[in-house]
């Protein structure tokens, strides 16, 4: 995976952060998910947020994505949620320590910045399945 080796335009997620936890740099790969797909639907409505744990497992398994990452050094998140708002618990955790890093930054109370991260996260993936529903019918 090394990024910056000339012919190699493999960018293999959203966002860089050059220090996580023990300063580890790490890479967050941002998803929607439906859970009704048909790989999904099955077991979606018995097990929760099946389908963005299940995908969270395809991205790093995806060629061979978190191993080439962690080869370099770099911690390797999937952050998927699902098309309902509601995100996988790997996911829920990375937002929830960008919400302490934030508020301890703004003295703020975290429980606080993450709610106010959850409410303006789930507006966009629904105001992103409005348009792509806009899209489809008309």
């Amino acid at each position: 995976m090394r990024p910056h080796e000339p012919g190699n335009a493999r960018r293999p997620a959203d966002v860089y952060l050059p220090q996580w936890y023990g300063g580890v740099p790490a890479v967050l790969d941002f998803a929607v998910i439906s859970p009704n797909q048909v790989a999904y639907v099955g077991t979606a409505a018995n097990v929760a947020l099946r389908a963005s744990i299940s995908y969270s497992e395809t991205k790093r398994a995806r060629l061979n994505t978190a191993a080439a990452c962690a080869a370099q050094g770099v911690t390797f998140l999937p952050t998927v949620c699902e098309t309902s708002g509601a995100w996988a618990p790997e996911a829920s955790a990375v937002l929830k320590q960008v919400a302490r890093q934030a508020a301890a930054r703004a003295g703020r109370p975290a429980s606080e910045l993450y709610r106010s991260l959850l409410q303006r996260l789930s507006v966009a993936v629904r105001t992103a399945n409005a348009r792509a529903h806009l899209k489809r019918v008309g």
